[in-house]
């Protein structure tokens, strides 16, 4: 019932939410700390104890909950963790050891982190592809609260480049007539995809690195 409840909630982005897990069963308290953990829901654990006479303040205390009825959830996380990696090959089985261990490894990851990932092969091989599906595996678990801005990066060229991926504010460059927000600030929170990123010029290149690893940066002008 927990995990139909997180399934079916419509979560605001905008709210922190807490979940109290001392008092109920202890099926409960399992069931409410796995759902968190695997951010179905997306809350932080709050656990309490209050004193026992009542002259001190309360205790904020780890229990060691009893995981033997964790059973009955593990099969629907199997079962969710299967769909997820089928949606990342998009839906064709594969019989390849490395390639399915690859793909379970990218499943899990794609939900935990909040990282920079990068993803290498040939020209082809279906990198942009793989970037939505994880962008589709991340969004239902709340990992991401923006859009995915896909940017093939061989297409930007010369002074349009860092206008394209930074913005500009008004009278920055000749022509510029308005403020424009950039694919950076388009991505905001959510996952932004860059393509072919080693066709951009090198000093681009640095800029962009900078800004993925400080989460800020400033518009020409």
């Amino acid at each position: 019932m927990l995990f139909e409840f997180a399934r079916r909630y419509r979560f605001d982005d905008r709210e922190e939410y807490l979940i109290h897990i001392t008092t109920g069963t202890h099926v409960a308290q399992i069931c409410l700390f796995l759902l968190a953990e695997s951010r179905h829901l997306p809350a932080k654990l709050i656990q309490t104890q209050p004193d026992r006479d009542c002259s001190r303040p309360g205790l904020a205390t780890v229990i060691d909950l009893d995981l033997s009825r964790y059973d009955k959830l593990a099969p629907r996380f199997r079962q969710e963790h299967n769909e997820g990696t089928s949606a990342l090959k998009g839906g064709i089985e594969t019989r390849n050891a490395a390639f399915n261990r690859l793909i379970d490894r990218i499943e899990r990851l794609a939900i935990v982190t909040r990282g920079p990932l990068l993803l290498t092969g040939p020209t082809g091989a279906g990198k942009s592809r793989l970037a939505r599906r994880i962008f589709e595996l991340k969004k239902p678990r709340h990992a991401v609260r923006g859009e995915f801005v896909d940017v093939n990066c061989a297409t930007l060229r010369g002074d349009q480049t860092m206008s394209s991926l930074f913005g500009h504010v008004k009278g920055a460059f000749t022509g510029a007539m308005s403020e424009r927000a950039g694919l950076l600030r388009a991505a905001h929170q959510g996952v932004l995809f860059l393509d072919e990123i080693g066709e951009l010029e090198l000093d681009v290149q640095a800029m962009l690195l900078r800004a993925i690893e400080e989460k800020t940066f400033l518009p020409m002008g």
